[in-house]
């Protein structure tokens, strides 16, 4: 009789534990089953310029994919700040490109820039 009460203890210890473990990990193996994609697919790679559609938007060029963490070198969204160099690096987990819309530029940036000069000759 005790002993079926320490097994079943031991079960729900077990049940409990593993569900713990299953909860901390999870983002973790998500990030590494992401990676693994990316390397494979090979949509997003190094010196691709991407941008992550969240709010705030995530601008950057990718330096490195990681297993769990891909690294971005940030530019300005276009909007807000312009398209160049923040200085800042990001490290973004894999999971989260995977499970957020992703806009992969191509191999030519092109960029606008709008310039209004004033001059007195040419005023009507």
């Amino acid at each position: 009789m005790i002993s079926t009460d320490i097994y079943s203890f031991q079960l729900l210890l077990t049940l409990v534990s593993a569900l713990g473990i299953s909860f901390v990990l999870k983002d973790y193996v998500a990030s590494i089953i992401a990676g693994i994609i990316f390397r494979k697919v090979k949509h997003i790679k190094p010196n691709t310029r991407i941008k992550v559609l969240t709010n705030p938007v995530i601008k950057g060029d990718v330096v490195d994919i990681g297993l769990v963490r891909t690294t971005l070198k940030e530019v300005g969204d276009g909007e807000r700040l312009p398209s160049v160099y923040t200085g800042r690096i990001l490290k973004i987990p894999n999971f989260f490109l995977f499970n957020n819309p992703v806009v992969v530029y191509g191999e030519n940036i092109t960029d606008e820039v709008v310039a209004y000069i004033e001059n007195e000759k040419f005023k009507p």
